[in-house]
């Protein structure tokens, strides 16, 4: 039985150590074109319960992503990503963790409050990725 454990327990560590060195989290691509500005806020949904916290109300993250005309501040790719982490390592595992755990703090493509590109026409896109079905 403790041999078993000790496999167990090694085969985790070498996981670890291959999504640390193996599988690095790299800087995303800048930005092709446009300069990218980015707006980060919150909307309530009143209908519908917070599936991973207590809360009596749902409140959905939402990006909004544009073409600016000059850069604004520095952004992380997920700002704030504690919380999402942790409740995604509670419905996936331990590997969640390992593999995207330092994704808040990845430097995005993107600057946040930059000043908006005039003229135009821009495309828009919306996109609604949920995450295992929750959004």
């Amino acid at each position: 039985m403790t041999v078993f454990v000790l496999i167990i327990v090694v085969i985790g560590l070498v996981c670890l150590i291959i999504q640390r060195v193996g599988l690095p989290m790299r800087a995303l691509p800048p930005p092709n074109g446009h300069l990218i500005g980015a707006v980060n806020d919150l909307a309530d949904d009143p209908s519908r319960r917070d599936l991973f916290s207590s809360e009596a109300q749902r409140v959905v993250p939402f990006q909004m992503i544009y073409p600016a005309k000059a850069r604004g501040t520095d952004a992380t790719y997920m700002p704030d990503a504690g919380p999402q982490i942790d409740a995604f390592t509670r419905m996936h595992g331990w590997m969640f963790r390992g593999l995207v755990g330092r994704i808040g703090s990845l430097a995005a493509p993107w600057s946040d409050a930059a000043e908006p590109a005039a003229g135009g026409p821009f495309p828009v896109v919306v996109y609604l990725p949920g995450v295992t079905g929750y959004m």
